[in-house]
C-alpha cells in the first residue's frame, strides 16, 4: 500500500455512492480506534474501489468519537447520540444514517 493510496482517500471525498461501507461499532475504544482506522483505510485504498468508514460510537466515555473526528478524514463518519444501547443498537444506527436520503 502506498501514501499516495491513502493521501487520495483522505483528501478527496467519495462519490455519491462509496462502493463499499464499513462499519465499525465502538465503546470506549481510545486504545484502538486510531490504528483501527488508520489500518483499514490502508488496505481498502489499495483495493482501488470507492469506500467509508462509519465509526458507530455507542456513548463511549473516553473520547473515542472525539479522536475519530480529530483525524480530519473526509471520508469517515462518526455518528452516535451519547447512549450505550450495545454493538446491535450501535450498528442499526449505522444502517439508518446509510440509508437516510444525503
Amino acid at each position: 500500500m502506498s501514501y499516495e493510496h491513502f493521501a487520495t482517500w483522505r483528501d478527496q471525498p467519495e462519490p455519491l455512492t462509496p462502493f463499499l461501507t464499513v462499519i465499525i461499532p465502538a465503546y470506549n475504544e481510545i486504545a484502538r480506534i486510531v490504528p483501527a482506522i488508520a489500518s483499514i483505510a490502508s488496505h481498502l485504498a489499495e483495493s482501488g474501489y470507492g469506500f467509508e468508514l462509519i465509526v458507530s460510537d455507542d456513548g463511549s466515555t473516553d473520547g473515542t468519537g472525539d479522536a475519530c473526528r480529530a483525524l480530519g478524514l473526509r471520508n469517515l463518519v462518526v455518528i452516535g447520540d451519547g447512549t450505550n444501547r450495545g454493538k446491535g443498537a450501535a450498528v442499526n444506527l449505522s444502517l439508518i444514517h446509510i440509508s437516510e436520503p444525503t
